[in-house]
């Protein structure tokens, strides 16, 4: 398909719906929910349109000499004004509660692919980096995703609504307007661009500031034992303004388009201001449709630019989305499926087992076998693959060659949830979890329970 310039203009404006899609499967279980939500921003916005029309009505009644009516088109204005003030709260309201559904149920995704990782998966990952996907890149889409509810959709609305009104008051208006919704969602769009890489260096420098703290947190004896303090304060710092200088720098961008985008909309509200009192004037009818144009014009002044920065925001989210993805795919996943497996008590055994890391070979055509209640100790130098052994039993790494079998099975046909429950290991690094000592000790253990 040829890249068109329509092409170019659409897809980077479906794409702001992009967290939206992602989102569904997180939050598909309140369809009904989400179509009132949907329901309610179209009522709050037509409801609230029907004001400037009430206004150039009693405009027109005015200047007629019909000052009877005043008093029925404010009744009108103060129903348009209340239905939508209802409306809105339900419609504020259900945003918040489907972007905190989407939230819980991600986050619950998130933490259960994030277990089931190979221990390679973490050796190309920060910790850092990690905790600012589960808590900053998370918190980022529920924030577009609830704006999406309670701001996108119903500005869409508002458009699609305000375009028909002006056309009802005369087709000069929604011309303009017509005109102006693209230049506002272009301005977006080259925002959006000039910002999508500081987004991204923003999000990785947050995720090393993140890591420094948790190693001078944990390490800090280590840390103060050598007189590292003055290093470590230093490290944060450049850290810290780099994430300054990135932030200015996308506060330079939105300073700018945030501004040009009510400038446009007041240009062209200007222009129905001129242009369409001058029509008025020169066919001497009533100003009621000019200044009811006028007000519709200022209302979208807001919304309208707000759907240009949603352009803008949308990257942010995508970003985060797509760190996200790298996290909840299947991808680099250990099966933990027991599949109702029997494990039997047998002998250990490595056959000419061969392991490496890194493009280093640990251990080279290893072969042993250790009976039940054998006592073994393994010697070695520190890097000698001792705990690179270990690691194999547990199935933690998988070997580059060779068998590993219990009573017979290659430990690989075991499931892995299965082997680890009936392995036993104790680290020679120690973490303890939140809890009390007692609860660390019993951890793991289904009776504590």
């Amino acid at each position: 398909m040829r890249n068109t310039p329509i092409k170019k203009f659409l897809i980077p404006v479906l794409g702001v719906f992009e967290p939206l899609t992602f989102s569904m499967p997180f939050i598909r279980e309140k369809k009904g929910l989400i179509s009132l939500v949907i329901i309610a921003g179209l009522v709050s916005n037509l409801s609230l349109l029907f004001v400037p029309i009430f206004i150039g009505d009693s405009v027109s009644a005015l200047q007629q000499g019909h000052a009877r009516y005043i008093i029925r088109y404010s009744l009108l204005i103060l129903l348009a004004y209340s239905i939508s003030a209802a409306v809105s709260f339900a419609l504020n309201y259900g945003s918040q509660y489907i972007s905190q559904l989407y939230a819980m149920n991600l986050r619950k995704v998130f933490i259960l692919h994030l277990l089931g990782k190979r221990f390679l998966f973490f050796e190309s990952q920060t910790s850092g980096d990690l905790l600012s996907r589960g808590t900053m890149d998370i918190e980022a889409t529920r924030n577009f995703i609830m704006n999406t509810f309670s701001s996108l959709i119903p500005t869409i609305f508002l458009i699609g609504e305000g375009l028909v009104l002006l056309y009802q008051v005369s087709p000069f208006y929604s011309l303009l307007l017509a005109l102006a919704t693209p230049v506002l969602v272009m301005l977006g769009m080259r925002s959006s661009r000039k910002q999508r890489t500081v987004w991204r260096m923003i999000r990785k420098t947050y995720g090393r500031m993140g890591e420094i703290l948790q190693e001078n947190i944990v390490g800090q004896r280590v840390i103060r034992g050598i007189d590292a303090e003055g290093k470590e304060i230093a490290k944060y710092s450049m850290e810290t303004q780099r994430y300054y200088d990135e932030n200015l720098t996308v506060g330079r961008i939105r300073g700018l388009y945030n501004n040009l985008m009510p400038l446009t909309v007041a240009s062209i509200s200007s222009a129905a201001l001129a242009v369409g009192g001058y029509i008025d004037l020169i066919r001497g009818i009533s100003v009621g449709g000019l200044v009811s144009a006028v007000t519709i014009f200022s209302m979208l002044t807001n919304p309208v630019s707000f759907l240009g920065r949603m352009v803008v925001f949308s990257e942010n989210s995508r970003a985060a989305i797509q760190r996200i993805k790298d996290v909840i795919s299947t991808e680099n996943e250990e099966d933990v499926n027991s599949g109702g497996f029997n494990f039997q008590k047998g002998p250990l055994e490595f056959s000419r087992v061969t392991f490496s890391r890194g493009g280093r070979t640990i251990l080279s055509n290893v072969s042993f076998r250790a009976e039940p209640g054998d006592f073994i100790g393994i010697t070695g130098k520190t890097g000698s693959g001792k705990s690179s052994l270990v690691n194999l039993i547990m199935r933690y790494y998988d070997p580059d060659s060779g068998k590993i079998t219990i009573a017979g099975k290659e430990i690989h046909e075991i499931p892995i949830s299965i082997l680890r429950r009936n392995v036993a290991i104790v680290p020679q690094e120690i973490n303890l979890l939140s809890g009390t000592i007692k609860e660390n000790i019993l951890f793991g253990l289904e009776s504590s329970l």
